[in-house]
């Protein structure tokens, strides 16, 4: 295995997202999230993440685990998450991808948000091999 194999990454995915598989809903629909990467390689969460942070710059070590997530939940909204396919709070009714419904869905599921993040920063949602088993789905 090369170092590229390991950690190189397809960077168009990361800068115009990668489609994650959330869940299986109880109708049969996956849930999905297109996600870009977090991290310094997309722009708009760099800029989304300075501007979110930048009242709390002085005590960004200790941050109140609340404000945190809300100033995290808002990066994601801002520069994370740019789609989603069969997103349902309740079973069979398909919330509609807008800036509102994202904000609600990550506030109402911090769980939710928690596994966004994850994804949007582990390499492999970003390398061919993931891409190219997403295209087969």
């Amino acid at each position: 295995m090369s170092l590229k194999s390991k950690f190189g990454t397809v960077k168009n995915a990361e800068t115009e997202g990668a489609w994650v598989d959330v869940m299986q809903n109880e109708d049969g629909s996956m849930c999905r999230v297109k996600l870009r990467r977090s991290g310094r390689r997309n722009k708009d969460y760099t800029k989304s993440f300075d501007k979110h942070t930048k009242p709390y710059r002085r005590i960004l070590d200790n941050l109140d685990p609340e404000i945190d997530a809300k100033v995290m939940r808002a990066v994601i909204v801002d520069s994370i998450i740019t789609e989603w396919e069969n997103v349902q709070i309740e079973e069979g009714v398909n919330l509609p991808f807008n800036t509102a419904n994202v904000e609600k869905v990550l506030s109402e599921l911090p769980d939710l948000q928690d596994f966004v993040l994850r994804k949007a920063g582990e390499i492999e949602t970003f390398q061919d091999q993931a891409l190219e088993a997403e295209a087969k789905n």
